[in-house]
This record gives structure tokens, C-alpha cells and sequence, in this order.
């Protein structure tokens, strides 16, 4: 699916972000005013982070756990 002209005004990072959703999230922030779309997608990926920082916390002590 290409980028909406929206996507391209915004940071790399948020960018990423904005490509790795669902087409049904993506549809919704479309709708939204551009500011407000930013700070929508940094939050999810704050939270995208903290989530992936304890799947791998997890993942490690199971490891360990199993030697």
C-alpha cells in the first residue's frame, strides 16, 4: 500500500511506525489532523518499544530458565 502524503511529512521514525500498522489503524489516523496523527503514532511507538524490551526480557529468562 503506498504512503499518504500525510506519511511523508512526517519523522523517520514515526514513518516506520505509520508502515508497520494494520491498513484498518492506518485508515483511522489518516482521518486525523497531521499533528495529532504524529503524536498518535510516537506514543504507539513508545509502546511498541516497551512491549518488545519485555518479550525479550521474557524470552531471555525462559532461556536461561531451560539451561
Amino acid at each position: 500500500m503506498g504512503e499518504s502524503r500525510k506519511s511523508k511529512q512526517m519523522p523517520k521514525e514515526v514513518q516506520i511506525m505509520y508502515q508497520r500498522i494494520p491498513d484498518e489503524l492506518r485508515r483511522e489516523l489518516d482521518a486525523m489532523p497531521t499533528d495529532k496523527m504524529i503524536h498518535a503514532l510516537k506514543a504507539l511507538n513508545r509502546f511498541h518499544h516497551a512491549m518488545e524490551a519485555e518479550v525479550y526480557e521474557l524470552a531471555l529468562r525462559l532461556i536461561q530458565a531451560g539451561h
